[in-house]
């Protein structure tokens, strides 16, 4: 077994290496099942858990100093770097040994009461005031409420002392157009452009009709990848101050573990935190969020050992099911550029279509529908493992006809470098950095770029 010292010179392609770690740090916890409401999360203790593996990473820059894996290691956990191995100048194989201590809760969505619980607390998230309206009592916990003095994301925190476990609840869209979302006439506006900047391939730039989101559309079916990278992280927007309410949540519950989850858009922003800080999260009716994950570059986990994150829903629902899109859809119709198909973790999808008769219908999204007559009557179906997206034997694209492109800076032509969406099964994790990304955090996204 090799030390860190004796790879010093591998320290310029280890770069990938921290938001693997953290994953390992958060996610060693397996699938379980556990029948009784009363104590409806589970506790498994990961004390003598080992875990060895090899992962593969692409490079593109060197800003990793070897400390930053030594801080990982602590009194519960301890990761050793057995051997590494470089197949040539731009990506390598790191041997991991990991060993951890911790001790984790997971929801038990196995059980039918369990994910109720969970859907309340989301329909939960459009009510204003606690107990009145339509507002579920799943708990007399609720403890804080978040932006309803304004006019973007809203939603509860809902708190256990004795699990000690807090839940942020995120808001999802309201709109008078769309049937089957919330109706706070104040944030309809936000909503919807955060949709549009989320869930489209481009700006929501769908036609020269459409007023775009944002300026990275540049000609027929091309896009400047940065651009929208950019502008999912400006502050203004809704994936930032949903973190900025996870490290708020955080700060003032120390020692408590964080879950979020959240119903359509609000689903997606639970699953995208999630995924940023390594926590569980439940989403329901959520839009694919796999091509969010992948502009914020946020780490994808292929080992569904190590993924925490579930997307439920009904096949009736075309936003949940990713078709509410094209000419004559009522989202098109509505002015809402719905995309994405893909989710990135686990599918819970309750088959309403074939088992209730459904049609295909926006209504269907609505959460109080699917909690009456979908989860509180159907039998909880087997997840699926979607993983990166390339879980299955299908593996899912975004949007394929498209060009996403990296315009070279500091250059005087108009010549463009391509970066056309494949796909590639593969069994190891894999990071994948922006070419033009010249800083990043712990968790791996990026903090700095060049300028252009």
């Amino acid at each position: 077994m090799k030390s860190l010292g004796d790879f010093k010179k591998y320290r310029k392609y280890l770069i990938g290496l921290v938001p693997i770690t953290v994953i390992l740090s958060t996610f060693l916890i397996c699938y379980t099942f556990n029948g009784n409401i009363q104590s409806f999360m589970r506790l498994q203790d990961l004390q003598q858990y080992n875990y060895k593996k090899s992962a593969q990473f692409k490079i593109s820059s060197a800003l990793l100093e070897l400390n930053s894996i030594n801080a990982l290691n602590t009194e519960t956990n301890n990761i050793i770097i057995e051997e590494i191995n470089s197949k040539d100048e731009d990506s390598l194989n790191i041997k991991l040994n990991y060993h951890s201590k911790q001790s984790a809760l997971i929801p038990d969505l196995s059980d039918k009461e369990t994910i109720v619980s969970l859907a309340k607390m989301s329909q939960n998230a459009y009510v204003r005031d606690p107990f009145t309206g339509d507002w579920q009592n799943v708990t007399d916990k609720n403890d804080d409420s978040f932006g309803w003095d304004d006019d973007s994301i809203r939603g509860h925190v809902f708190k256990n002392d004795d699990q000690r476990i807090v839940i942020i609840s995120y808001k999802g869209t309201s709109s008078k157009g769309l049937p089957g979302t919330g109706q706070d006439s104040d944030t309809i506006e936000n909503d919807k452009f955060n949709d549009n900047l989320l869930f489209s391939c481009c700006c929501a730039r769908v036609t020269y009709l459409w007023t775009p989101v944002c300026d990275c559309y540049i000609d027929s079916f091309t896009c400047n990848e940065k651009c929208l990278e950019q502008n999912i992280r400006n502050n203004s927007n809704y994936y930032k101050q949903s973190i900025e309410i996870y490290r708020q949540v955080k700060k003032n519950n120390p020692g408590y573990q964080i879950w979020t989850t959240g119903h359509s858009l609000g689903g997606a922003l639970s699953s995208l935190v999630a995924r940023t800080y390594g926590l569980v999260g439940v989403s329901f009716e959520s839009p694919g969020d796999l091509l969010a994950s992948q502009r914020l570059h946020l780490p994808l986990p292929y080992d569904p050992d190590f993924d925490m994150i579930w997307h439920i829903g009904n096949t009736a629902d075309p936003i949940y099911m990713g078709t509410c899109n094209g000419a004559s859809s009522t989202c098109n119709l509505a002015g809402y550029a719905m995309e994405s198909r893909c989710h990135s973790g686990w599918e819970i999808s309750y088959d309403t279509v074939k088992e209730l008769k459904w049609s295909v219908d926006v209504r269907k999204h609505r959460i109080k529908t699917v909690i009456s007559d979908v989860l509180e009557e159907m039998d909880v179906p087997e997840p699926v493992y979607i993983g990166n997206g390339k879980g299955t034997e299908n593996p899912c694209i975004e949007c394929f006809d498209w060009d996403f492109v990296n315009p070279e800076p500091e250059s005087t032509t108009t010549s463009v470098t391509t970066t056309k969406v494949t796909s590639t099964l593969t069994t190891s994790f894999t990071t994948t950095l922006s070419s033009s990304c010249v800083g990043r955090n712990f968790v791996g996204w990026c903090t700095s770029y060049t300028t252009f």
